[in-house]
């Protein structure tokens, strides 16, 4: 015991120094490893609805588990954004315009367009929100009818002066017509509670 206790006084000062060193390279390796979850690509910054996706507004991130059908960040550099996205908020098929959106909703889905003229009728809308569509008369004579109530938003632009249109998927049917109605009068779109 006594020679172990002068072997170790002896060189306490390497021993020292290998427990500092011991303890830096523990420390460094914990801080490299991974930390649990999945990796995903998030907005990098607050996102506007139409925003066309360049390599500045991706970022990665962990999650405690991510949402399913992500999108690869290679996948994402010139997309349209569907809707407003938070910073943060990870990339998934159903944020995106163009046709893995209208894919989601399911076979037979096609995309109409409801040219809006009141943007701001649009703020309790979203995108994958039920809409019904609603067709008024112009004139006035026939007051306004419903002309289907099983729209799904599928893309939503930001509000600017002047008429915006967004995309509904809908079915074929219901496609022709919305069109139908348009050529007679302006189409308004209600949230469906």
């Amino acid at each position: 015991m006594r020679r172990v206790s002068r072997l170790v006084l002896r060189h306490r000062r390497a021993l020292s120094a290998l427990c500092v060193a011991l303890a830096v390279w523990l420390a460094l390796a914990e801080l490299g490893a991974d930390p649990p979850g999945d990796r995903v690509v998030v907005a990098a910054d607050d996102l506007p609805s139409g925003h066309v996706l360049s390599r500045s507004d991706l970022r990665t991130a962990v999650v405690a588990r991510a949402p399913s059908r992500t999108v690869d960040a290679g996948d994402l550099v010139g997309r349209t954004v569907a809707a407003p996205m938070r910073a943060g908020e990870p990339f998934t098929d159903v944020r995106l315009a163009g046709p893995d959106l209208l894919e989601a909703l399911g076979d037979g889905t096609v995309l109409a367009t409801v040219r809006v003229a009141d943007p701001e009728s649009l703020a309790a809308l979203g995108v994958g929100d039920e809409a019904v569509v609603v067709a008024s008369d112009p004139h006035g004579e026939a007051g306004s009818r419903v002309v289907t109530r099983e729209a799904r938003i599928v893309s939503l632009p930001p509000p600017r002066d002047g008429a915006v249109v967004v995309g509904l998927g809908v079915d074929e049917a219901t496609a022709l017509s919305i069109s139908s109605a348009s050529l007679r009068g302006p189409l308004s779109l209600l949230a469906v509670g």
